[in-house]
């Protein structure tokens, strides 16, 4: 059975003590500058989610009927899919 573990990049130095086999991060907003990437080292795989909501706490959907809606969210599953 493999072990994972749902974290954000902030927390992972106090999980790998638990040696998880794969880790999950939770994007929020703020995380797709980048920055912290290059802070992170873990040899097992890695899963990433992009926000679920824009700095003003708007839902991102990249399906939406609303043009700028759609044309911002898919620039930030962009922007999480470069990240990974």
């Amino acid at each position: 059975m493999k072990f994972g573990l749902k974290v954000h990049h902030r927390d992972i130095a106090g999980t790998l003590d638990m040696r998880p086999d794969a880790l999950e991060f939770a994007l929020f907003h703020g995380d797709m500058d980048g920055s912290w990437v290059k802070d992170i080292s873990f040899p097992g795989p890695i899963v990433l989610h992009m926000p679920e909501k824009f700095a003003d706490g708007s839902l991102v959907d990249p399906a939406s009927p609303d043009e700028r809606v759609r044309v911002d969210s898919v620039a930030i599953l962009k922007r999480a899919i470069d990240l990974a």
